[in-house]
C-alpha cells in the first residue's frame, strides 16, 4: 500500500521517490469545510511564495499565452482550471485571473487576494510543496501537473463547486454532427462544408445551403451544440469530434466553416485557437 501510493505520487508529480522520506502509511485528509476552501487556497499560495525552495520574481512572465479557462467535466461537480506556463513558470496573477473567469467574478478583486510573484513548476521544491498542498486540501481541491503541447508543465486545479458554495453546473448537451452519407467520396478534391447554427437555433437552418452545396458537388455537415455552454468549450468539443470523424476519411480532408451568429463565434474560436489542432481549416464564412 505504502509503496504503491509512493509510486503514484512520484509518477504524477515527476519526482524522484528517494526525495520523499515516507516511513509510514498515510491517508488523504478529509475535505475542508465549505466556506474555508477559497481562503485555504489563497493562504496556501501565500505559503508557497514565502518559501525559498524555488526562484521567485515579483514580475510575472510575459503574458504571451492564453489565460486558462474553465473546463466542465461530465459530472459537473468540479471547476477545472488549466494554467499554462511560460518556460516552466506561472504567475499567481494568471491563477487568480483563471479562477475569476471561471467563477464569473471581478479579476482585479481576486488578484488582490493572491500573492505577487511566480512559481517555477520545474523545481523539485515546488513540486513537493504542491504535493503537500494537494494532500492537505483533500477532496475539495486537487492540484497536479500536466504537460503542454510544447512539453512545458502546466498547473491543473480541480475545485469542488460545493466546497465553494456554488451550485452544480448544468449538464451540457453533447454536440452532434449531421454529415452526408457519401462525404468520403466528395472530399477528395473539395473541402467539407461545416455549418454551425446560431443561438436558439439548430442544424435545420442550413437545409437550403447544404442542398445547394451538394448540388455543386460538395460534401456538407451540420453541427448541433448546446448554446448555453461557453464558446471556447463548444469549439473544443466540436474540434475533438471532427478530429475523430476525419480519421475515418480518405486523408488530407479540408474544412470550410460557415457560422451563423453565435456559430460564427464558435467557428472563429475553432479557427484561431492554436490548441485545437488536427483540423485543417481552409476557410471561414460568418453570417
Amino acid at each position: 500500500m505504502e509503496m504503491n501510493m509512493l509510486f503514484r505520487i512520484t509518477n504524477r508529480w515527476n519526482l524522484d521517490p528517494s526525495a520523499i522520506p515516507i516511513r509510514h502509511e498515510f491517508n488523504r485528509p478529509t475535505a475542508i469545510r465549505r466556506g474555508n476552501c477559497f481562503r485555504f487556497i489563497v493562504v496556501s499560495c501565500t505559503i508557497i511564495c514565502s518559501l525559498q525552495a524555488f526562484p521567485m520574481n515579483a514580475n510575472p512572465p510575459p503574458d504571451d499565452r492564453p489565460v486558462a479557462a474553465e473546463a466542465n467535466d461530465g459530472a459537473a461537480h468540479y471547476i477545472e482550471l488549466i494554467v499554462p506556463s511560460h518556460q516552466g513558470v506561472i504567475s499567481w496573477r494568471d491563477v487568480a485571473t483563471a479562477m475569476a473567469d471561471s467563477l464569473r467574478l471581478d479579476p482585479p478583486t481576486i488578484q488582490k487576494m493572491f500573492p505577487a510573484g511566480q512559481i517555477d513548476l520545474r523545481s523539485d521544491g515546488a513540486r513537493l510543496v504542491l504535493l503537500g498542498l494537494d494532500l492537505a486540501l483533500g477532496d475539495s481541491v486537487s492540484l497536479n501537473l500536466i504537460r503542454q503541447d510544447d512539453g512545458q508543465p502546466a498547473l491543473r486545479l480541480q475545485i469542488d463547486r460545493e466546497a465553494l458554495g456554488l451550485p452544480a453546473a448544468p449538464a451540457w448537451r453533447a454536440a452532434t454532427v449531421e454529415i452526408d452519407d457519401d462525404w468520403q467520396q466528395r472530399v477528395t478534391d473539395r473541402p467539407l462544408l461545416v455549418c454551425l447554427h446560431g443561438l436558439f437555433s439548430g442544424p435545420s437552418v442550413f437545409k437550403g445551403v447544404r442542398s445547394a452545396a451538394r448540388d455543386a458537388g460538395c460534401a456538407t455537415a451540420a453541427v448541433s451544440y448546446d448554446d448555453r455552454q461557453a464558446i471556447h468549450a463548444t469549439a473544443r468539443e466540436i474540434s475533438d469530434r471532427f478530429e475523430r470523424l476525419l480519421a475515418r476519411g480518405p486523408g488530407n480532408v479540408h474544412l470550410l466553416l460557415i457560422g451563423h451568429s453565435m456559430g460564427g463565434l464558435v467557428a472563429r474560436e475553432w479557427t484561431d485557437n492554436r490548441a485545437l489542432k488536427g483540423n485543417p481549416i481552409v476557410g471561414l464564412i460568418t453570417i
